[in-house]
């Protein structure tokens, strides 16, 4: 089934009656020509027609027979809240692992400038204000790319450490140590905003040899079709943090995956396969829900 409120390209094309009982009606493809017509809008949950037409439309030839609808049907497009290229290719396959097949789009697409202030003090907080941003964005400036209903995703993330009160939380991806308690690393700060590797070895330096290295990603994920209407699902993965920079393995990922050890695989987050962590990472669980969302709306 189509799902509603979302647009799809016009590769797939069907002749029906007129008024004929078209609910989850199976589009043929036509194997010989893409036609491209027009677009409209899937409303609650079946596929609708544009109408009857006569004579030819963009190309498409008139039938012989009277009284046609064209079910026109074009690609899902949902807008991803990021411009971390990493992030996009990962929720991609998240989405089509579970039945969401979409042009999966970020801002940079569209030649768009997007960097929120995150404000938020918790994960759900700021992958909302992310969402509205975005939303609010492509509203504005309504770029080629984009047609009006195409639902917005964000998502904010982390690692917390038991040890470390729970740090670095929502200010993992700006991690500067504890000093930035004190404001160091902030963006109001204008501190330098440190690579990965920095980022794992603070991590590792200041939680020392600490015997409770119980830690887990955090993913809040948003799923918005209108500034007053979304969904949001947040989901964790567990583990734990490695002793010693030494013992941070893997090359897959990014962030702090080669640092946290998933003692279910035997394995940091780094060395599991791509199918591994789409099924058991916070960014994975959380994915599911939302296409599940969006593939039963």
């Amino acid at each position: 089934m189509y799902a509603p409120g979302f647009q799809y390209y016009a590769t797939q094309v069907s002749l029906l009656p007129l008024n004929s009982n078209i609910t989850r009606h199976r589009v043929s493809r036509n194997t010989r020509n893409s036609y491209y017509i027009r677009h409209y809008t899937l409303h609650g949950g079946y596929c609708q027609t544009v109408g009857g037409f006569q004579g030819i439309i963009d190309g498409f030839p008139k039938s012989p027979k009277s009284g046609i609808v064209i079910l026109i049907i074009k690609e899902m497009t949902i807008w991803f809240a990021t411009g971390n290229a990493h992030k996009k290719t990962e929720l991609s396959a998240i989405l089509k692992t579970h039945g969401v097949d979409c042009r999966l789009l970020i801002p940079k697409d569209a030649g768009l400038d997007f960097d929120p202030e995150e404000t938020g003090t918790s994960f759900h907080e700021n992958a909302l204000l992310k969402a509205r941003e975005l939303y609010k964005l492509l509203d504005k400036t309504r770029p080629a790319l984009f047609s009006p209903g195409d639902p917005v995703i964000a998502d904010d993330s982390g690692i917390c450490v038991d040890a470390l009160d729970g740090r670095p939380g929502i200010y993992s991806a700006r991690y500067m140590g504890k000093e930035r308690e004190s404001g160091v690393g902030s963006r109001e700060s204008g501190g330098k905003k440190l690579v990965a590797v920095e980022r794992n070895g603070l991590l590792l330096e200041e939680l020392g040899d600490a015997p409770d290295r119980k830690a887990r990603f955090v993913c809040a994920m948003v799923l918005m079709y209108s500034l007053d209407r979304f969904f949001i699902a947040q989901e964790t993965m567990e583990g734990e943090i490695v002793k010693s920079i030494g013992q941070a393995k893997g090359t897959g990922g990014f962030g702090y995956d080669p640092i946290l050890f998933i003692p279910e695989f035997d394995r940091t987050v780094a060395e599991l396969s791509e199918e591994e962590k789409n099924m058991s990472s916070h960014r994975g669980k959380a994915g599911k829900i939302i296409a599940e969302i969006i593939t039963k709306k």
